[in-house]
């Protein structure tokens, strides 16, 4: 909806060109595919909304915009996340009637601390959602190598199963 703008917060920016971006035009639906301003790293959806690209390589960019939801990927695999969230969080304070303000956090659950602190707020839902559910969009090959060398392992149950590991 027109005025619902938000963000994707990547680790870099060619990584957000290359998958997010990519993604998202390949699948968007003919009548709702929205354009892609590269100089400006913005989406721009038929019906007004923005979608606006963050890198966590440069946080400080984050706080110039006003946002109703954010994705952050990856989030654990970013060297200058607490400051990322930060600036995302502040810039995330548009709420509009019947949609309150949401974010979507997507990584590999290592036990950084962020990660963990992220796991043991109150106020955040947590998902698990393994490898194994994502099977019919992944390389049968790719899945079996992946099952070969860390089903019943300590990697595998961060991997395969989504679990952060805390010991």
């Amino acid at each position: 909806r027109k005025g619902l703008d938000g963000a994707i917060l990547g680790r870099r920016g060619t990584e957000l060109v290359n998958t997010h971006v990519a993604e998202i035009l390949a699948i968007a639906h003919p009548d709702f595919t929205p354009q892609f301003f590269a100089s400006k790293d913005l989406l721009i959806w038929p019906n007004g909304a923005k979608t606006y690209l963050f890198s966590a390589e440069k946080p400080e960019n984050i706080r110039s915009v006003n946002l109703s939801y954010a994705w952050v990927d990856e989030a654990a695999f970013m060297d200058e996340i607490e400051t990322a969230w930060m600036n995302l969080k502040l810039a995330t304070r548009v709420r509009k009637p019947g949609n309150p303000i949401h974010f979507l956090i997507t990584s590999t659950p290592t036990g950084t601390k962020w990660v963990m602190d992220m796991e043991d707020d109150p106020t955040v839902t947590v998902r698990r959602v393994s490898t194994y559910a994502n099977r019919a969009n992944l390389d049968k090959g790719f899945l079996a190598e992946l099952e070969r060398t860390y089903e019943g392992t300590r990697m595998g149950r961060q991997e395969l199963h989504g679990e952060v590991l805390r010991d």
